[in-house]
């Protein structure tokens, strides 16, 4: 995945973040207190100044009121559609691979079950066109 792409998904993070906040009537301060983490970081990851860890997303969620599964369920459609996983030594593939090494046994849980989720909501949509098609 690019920079430009990875930047793309902070943006596309970053916008669900400020307008579940705000429909919420919250400030930044306040879902910063309530997820753990600090005002200036909310409003860098509102920005995509920074990128977030699942567990912080996780955190913000949370405050927000809304599940981890949802959250990513809502800006699915906003993200480039698929990293390309055709040959295992893709640099996507690595990276995923290097990442999943740094990450708890619950945080790779929880990652696993978003992949899950992308390709079950994928499969869903690609058998919704076809239907419609037919």
């Amino acid at each position: 995945m690019s920079n430009k792409e990875l930047n793309d998904i902070g943006v596309v993070i970053g916008q669900k973040i400020k307008e579940l906040r705000l429909s919420q009537g919250l400030s930044m301060t306040r879902l910063a207190n309530i997820a753990g983490t600090s005002q200036s970081y909310i409003g860098d990851l509102e920005r995509a100044r920074k990128s977030v860890t699942v567990k912080m997303l996780y955190n913000i969620c949370n405050a927000l009121g809304v599940t981890l599964e949802k959250f990513i369920n809502d800006i699915e459609s906003l993200i480039p559609a698929e990293l390309d996983f055709e040959q295992e030594e893709s640099a996507e593939y690595n990276r995923i691979c290097s990442l999943g090494k740094k990450l708890t046994h619950q945080e790779l849980n929880i990652v696993v079950q978003l992949m899950e989720q992308l390709l079950k909501n994928r499969a869903e949509f690609n058998t919704d066109v076809v239907s419609h098609n037919e």
